[in-house]
């Protein structure tokens, strides 16, 4: 793979805009192009990035006058040249955990434009021309901890009527953020304090949880796919405004991987497969029932608890690898 240039998979001659345009003009821009990354120039020069994610972040904030590009875009941008190789471009992006990489000439002039996607279709070229030179590429790790996901008329309960919660940071899916505020949780035997909750809001109130967290609460929490709570166990949720006494909706989460379309097509797998993936280092490990959810929405991330983490030695942002289909969905 090194004998590849960038060039030959970079986009070429990309959309950009300039750092003084409003986010409503790059979310236009993004959308009538099937984008989701900008170079921000002024007067020709190479400023920095705004990406879908950059700009989700800042429409969830409230704000007094219309931003600009130049508020949200990311000034640290990993640059390069035509003829830096691609897999010295995929290692650092990475390493670095960035979506998108800025192609400049000679002349600091930007020439192109390589994302995730872009990556993901260089592997499917090369990995058709060369089968045996390119092994799939490792999953990144997203540790899970202990975390609520809110209804509308909870949130109402816990925080005030109406209350926005405020966002603190994004995690490794995108559109989907850690708030500022925090909840406790009240079990028959204990409480855990400063819970984290995640955004947006659903239908239903959700509490994810490890094991270690169930036994200290006092409940016998099932292995669960989100969403499915039939039959779970319920928990008192305490607010600063107030208490909700839940009846079910604590589980313990099933490992799961999250794909792009492409992600599935580079593994060879589909939507509901489940899959086994292999740990390496002291504790190597095979982990089995990781099911496999596809959207375009997604970003590829192994959601594991912290129980999990912990017994294969493993940390946000570690990487394991695929060790193959356990069984098609259906």
């Amino acid at each position: 793979m090194s004998e590849h240039p960038i060039s030959r998979y970079m986009t070429r001659q990309p959309w950009t805009i300039r750092k003084d345009a409003t986010l409503v003009d790059a979310r236009t821009l993004m959308r009538e192009h099937g984008i989701r990354h900008l170079p921000v120039l002024d007067a020709g020069r190479l400023q920095g990035v705004i990406s879908d994610r950059d700009l989700h972040l800042l429409e969830a904030l409230p704000a007094s006058e219309p931003l600009t590009v130049e508020d949200a875009m990311s000034e640290d941008t990993y640059v390069t040249t035509a003829g830096e190789s691609v897999a010295n471009v995929v290692e650092r992006m990475a390493d670095r955990r960035r979506g998108s990489v800025v192609i400049v000439d000679d002349h600091a002039r930007v020439v192109g434009i390589f994302t995730t996607i872009d990556a993901m279709q260089a592997l499917a070229e090369i990995v058709r021309r060369e089968p045996d030179a390119v092994a799939p590429p490792p999953i990144p790790v997203g540790v899970s901890a202990r975390h609520v996901h809110l209804s509308r008329a909870h949130c109402d309960v816990l925080f005030g009527p109406g209350v926005l919660l405020s966002p603190r940071h994004e995690v490794s899916q995108p559109h989907q953020f850690v708030m500022a505020q925090r909840i406790d949780l009240i079990g028959p035997h204990g409480e855990l304090h400063d819970v984290a909750i995640i955004n947006p809001l659903r239908n239903e109130t959700q509490v994810e949880l490890a094991r270690t967290d169930a036994i200290h609460l006092g409940i016998t929490a099932p292995v669960r796919e989100s969403g499915h709570l039939a039959g779970t166990p319920g928990l008192r949720l305490r607010g600063p405004c107030g208490e909700v006494e839940l009846d079910h909706g604590a589980i313990l989460a099933q490992r799961h991987v999250h794909m792009t379309p492409d992600d599935a097509q580079a593994y060879g797998v589909h939507d509901r497969d489940i899959i086994q993936v292999r740990v390496a280092g002291a504790r190597e490990m095979v982990l089995g029932d990781v099911v496999v959810r596809v959207s375009p929405e997604f970003a590829l991330d192994l959601h594991l608890d912290t129980d999990e983490a912990n017994a294969a030695g493993l940390d946000d942002g570690g990487t394991v690898s695929f060790a193959g289909i356990e069984r098609r969905a259906g």
